[in-house]
């Protein structure tokens, strides 16, 4: 008798103990589910994010509002250094045939690395 009831309560042990294990390997199924969903989702959106560059069709000139002879002479070196001044007529014509976006652009950056050197 004292045997049968042993055994009932190793049985009773072991069914819980299988139920739980059950259980918790549906739960931690279903999180990681769950998780690998948001995953992926993340790599979807990393991928749509690849940025574009639109360039606009209005291009704003700034106004030059120094006066004083440091700036005179800056914007000099800056219009020379561009190479706009230097009589290269290729180089004209085929950057006068650039959008006038892209002119803005290049002729940015060319001040910014004249400006660069004339600063270093």
């Amino acid at each position: 008798m004292e045997g049968s009831l042993r055994a009932a309560g190793c049985m009773a042990v072991f069914a819980a103990s299988g139920g739980v294990i059950l259980l918790a390997l549906k739960v931690h199924k279903h999180l990681m589910s769950d998780f690998m969903h948001k995953i992926e989702h993340q790599f979807e959106m990393m991928k749509d994010e690849n940025k574009r560059v639109k360039f606009s069709n209005e291009v704003d000139v700034l106004p030059y509002h120094g006066i004083d002879d440091r700036h005179q002479k800056m914007k000099q070196y800056v219009s020379i250094s561009t190479g706009l001044t230097k009589g290269a007529i290729d180089d004209e014509k085929r950057f006068r045939s650039m959008p006038e976006n892209w002119q803005a652009l290049y002729r940015g950056i060319a001040q910014f690395r004249a400006l660069k050197k004339h600063n270093a």
